[in-house]
Formats: C-alpha cells, structure tokens, sequence
C-alpha cells in the first residue's frame, strides 16, 4: 500500500466531518490533532487570511499564559499550527511522521475552504509529498447549493445559541448568498477544473446527497486505497435542525446566485443524474 495524504478540499456543509469521523476510527489512519488544519488556505489564498491572523493571536495569548497553558490542548495544537502557517515545510514534515508510524498508511487535511486552491498552489502540494514518497489524493465533495447554504446558515445560529424564525432564517440566506464568504466556498466549477487540470483522473469527487451509503463509501476507499469498513450510516455529526418549514418558492429565490455552478455540474455528471439527488 502507498503512504497517502488525503487532501480534503471540501465543500461546507457537504459530509466532510462524516467522512472524517469514520476515517480516524481506522486503525491504518491517523489525521494527526485536527480536521481543519487552515493551513494551506491561511497562505494561498487571500480571502483566507483571518485563519493566520487567528493562530497568531491564539498563540501569542497561550505564550503569554505561561508553559502550563502553552504545553498543552488547545493551546500547544494552536503554537504548531502557527508553526507550520509561518513554514509550510514543517506542516509536510508532520504529516510525513504521521506516515512513519506503525500500520499507518493514510492521513490528512479536511479543510472545506481548501476548494479555493490554485492550480499553481495544488501542483506544490503534490509536489512537497511527492518528494516524501507519499501520494496525495484530493477529495471534493459537493451538495445542492441552496440546501448547502441554508445547512451553512443554520450552522451559525446553532453555534450563537439562537433558535431562527422563517424571517430569520431567509434574511441570513440572503445576506450570505452571493457574499465573498460564499463565493469562495460554493465554486464547484473552479475546484473540481483546478483539481483535475493537476491530478488528472486520480481525484474522487463525490456528492453530499449519496455519500451516506457504502456504495459511496466504497469508492472512497477503493480511492484511498483502504479497505472497506462498516460504518453507522444513519449517523450525522454538525446537525442544525430547524422547525421552519421553507418552501419550495422561498428557496428558489437563491438558485440564480448559483446558476453557473448548477449548469457546470449537470454537463459535468449528467443532467438526469444531478436532477434526481439535487431535484433541480
């Protein structure tokens, strides 16, 4: 078996704390002391450059706290992911010791805004691995646009203790749709043109609406090159129920705002297919 990185370049909302949970419970991979590392998105890519400004603030605060605080949870995990924001190369470093341990042959980085990568940024990614003797597979995700801005939505009310009436909820969408947040995160067309202008055939780019099956969860590792393990299909992680009942009519408001991603996506992966899980 090859050493692998699994690249997770998202999107939000679209199963990738799902997908991670169960790959961690593995005993053949480890993904190290996080999900989202932030790390590739907090140097390339410009819209993400709070990420950097946040490590460095939380660092600067643990330091100062004193050896007691520095040394250790979240505090010592925010000092390193500051260290590899300030050299990348001791980022590959930790992930290349990940794979010198006993059984381990898969790690990785889930970071839905790593969907916003260059072309120039993901051939250097592929590159630094490369050169570890370790292959990196990108993975990408997606998930109807509405739905997923909606799920996105709901995720920040949950997060702020607040219980959203329709009014609420709408105005949310509405002020999140189209805005620099979304965009970066809701360009399928660019990531999936990006991930195979560099990696060719050898991506996985999977869906949101049928990922909980072992069907789905089969070809990711056959992808991967994992076996197969069962896993709770029913079970979902990040949840934000709401009991407002939107309509169909209300929803459509927003499809305009990602007519370009719904277009690319059918052409890509067969109108009939993408009408039957994303019912557009």
């Amino acid at each position: 078996m090859e050493k692998t990185f699994l690249l997770g370049m998202g999107a939000q909302k679209s199963g990738t704390t799902w997908l991670h949970r169960n790959l961690t419970a593995r005993s053949d991979a480890n993904f190290g002391f996080t999900k989202e590392y932030h790390v590739l998105d907090a140097i390339h890519v410009p819209e993400c450059k709070d990420f950097r400004k946040r490590f460095e603030k939380a660092a600067r605060l643990a330091i100062r706290n004193g050896y007691d605080t520095y040394s250790r949870g979240s505090p010592k995990y925010d000092i390193q992911r500051m260290s590899f924001v300030a050299n990348d190369q001791a980022y590959f470093a930790y992930f290349a010791d990940i794979l010198t341990r006993r059984r381990v042959m898969l790690t990785g980085d889930i970071t839905p805004t790593y969907c916003s990568l260059s072309q120039p940024t993901l051939h250097y990614i592929r590159d630094e691995f490369q050169r570890r003797d370790i292959v990196t597979k990108p993975l990408f995700l997606m998930r109807e646009p509405v739905q997923r801005l909606r799920s996105l939505v709901k995720m920040k009310f949950r997060k702020k203790e607040i219980t959203p009436g329709k009014a609420d909820e709408l105005e949310a969408m509405r002020e999140m749709c189209g805005s620099e947040y979304d965009n970066i995160r809701s360009d399928y067309e660019q990531t999936v043109k990006n991930m195979e202008a560099v990696f060719g055939d050898d991506v996985h780019i999977g869906f949101y609406e049928t990922l909980f099956s072992e069907t789905s969860l089969r070809q990711v590792c056959a992808f991967l090159g994992i076996e197969y393990q069962d896993v709770n299909f029913d079970q979902r992680f990040n949840a934000s129920p709401s009991s407002n009942d939107l309509t169909p009519e209300e929803l459509a408001e927003f499809k305009p705002a990602y007519r370009r991603q719904y277009d690319f996506v059918r052409d890509r992966f067969g109108r009939e297919f993408i009408d039957e899980i994303w019912g557009t």
